[in-house]
């Protein structure tokens, strides 16, 4: 691993579920406490009380329904290590669901990404833009979860148990994109049903912490219910463990992505940058580029995703994490624009 301004976390999986996150809790307190004060206070503002209120509604379901679950348990020992409140850090980690309720379609920003299928071995390349709440970029962190068995880095940040974006040592590697979710229009009484499932940060942490192969992966994330939609890349080691997947919270297409072929995902249904006209820097617009941009690049040829990814609109103020993950050599590259950061460090899981 290269130097970095990224601070590097290890989570033991061995601990019981109320210990992993003791340490870390108490020595982010501080950094904790402000995000999710933050965060609280925007989503009012943004989403106004009664979509708030809505998911704090959720929250209690959630909580009921999954009480006894491991990553609650987490949440529990991290709240009290870091003198939170719990339903601040339940908000916090369903922040994703709940935007996806509210995104218009076509929006200005958001998470843009790429698979390609190899040959020689399958390659994601993905920026994330995510400025909720304001200044959390410049907390961005790699997380090393590890047990017995292996391990994973997953880019986050604090507060946030779930996975966005993660490469694994047993050989597959994901990003979330965020999606608008199908049943939007009937929030909030659908999204309160929803959220019965599991929030969908949790159900790709599942898939990290769960999945020792590239088809037990895929297997957990196109078998369990998950509370929002999202549009996910998954790749494994060889050239035909490379998926495109719309998920719809309790229904997933699945495209596979073969040899000498690429996906692209942004915020919208792949398939309508051809029906709509795009504005500046909305996700179409995004989308063409990226999809223009990835023609030129190979599979594993990493200078050139980097050059793809660095290019407007594609890139630009919101973009908090930029990185390359290849599954087979267990190679991450990133790059934190928001901690100041003008080139990639390069980590490893093996």
């Amino acid at each position: 691993m290269m130097s970095t301004t990224t601070p590097v976390i290890s989570i033991d999986l061995r601990l019981d579920p109320e210990a992993r996150w003791a340490e870390f809790g108490h020595e982010y307190r501080v950094i904790i406490r402000e995000l999710l004060k933050r965060t609280r206070k925007e989503a009012l503002e943004t989403y106004g009380p009664l979509y708030v209120g809505a998911a704090e509604v959720g929250l209690g379901s959630m909580s009921r329904v999954y009480g006894g679950h491991e990553y609650v348990r987490e949440l529990k020992g991290l709240s009290a290590a870091a003198g939170v409140s719990l339903r601040d850090l339940y908000l916090a980690n369903i922040t994703y669901d709940i935007a996806s309720y509210v995104m218009p379609p076509g929006q200005p920003i958001g998470c843009t990404g790429m698979i390609h299928g190899g040959p020689p071995s399958p390659m994601i390349s993905r920026n994330m833009d995510w400025v909720f709440p304001n200044g959390v970029g410049a907390q961005s962190m790699v997380f090393r979860f590890f047990d017995d068995h292996g391990e994973y880095l997953s880019v986050g940040f604090p507060g946030v148990t779930g996975v966005v974006s993660a490469i694994s040592s047993h050989g597959f590697a994901l990003t979330v994109n965020q999606a608008p979710h199908a049943s939007s229009a009937s929030f909030p009484a659908k999204a309160l049903d929803s959220l019965r499932s599991l929030p969908t940060l949790w159900l790709t942490r599942l898939a990290m912490d769960a999945g020792d192969s590239f088809d037990a992966a895929l297997d957990v994330i196109t078998t369990t219910p998950a509370a929002a939609s999202c549009y996910l890349l998954l790749a494994g080691r060889e050239p035909d463990e490379a998926v495109r997947i719309i998920s719809r919270g309790t229904s997933d297409d699945v495209m596979k992505v073969g040899k000498e072929h690429y996906a692209v995902v942004a915020n919208h249904e792949p398939g309508e940058e051809q029906e709509y006209e795009s504005e500046e820097g909305d996700s179409y617009e995004r989308y063409l580029a990226l999809e223009k941009a990835g023609g030129r690049v190979a599979s594993g040829d990493v200078a050139a995703a980097k050059t793809a990814l660095s290019k407007w609109p594609v890139c630009h103020a919101d973009t908090v994490h930029q990185m390359i993950m290849l599954p087979a050599t267990g190679e991450l590259h990133l790059r934190c624009p928001h901690r100041g950061q003008r080139t990639y460090s390069r980590y490893s899981v093996g």
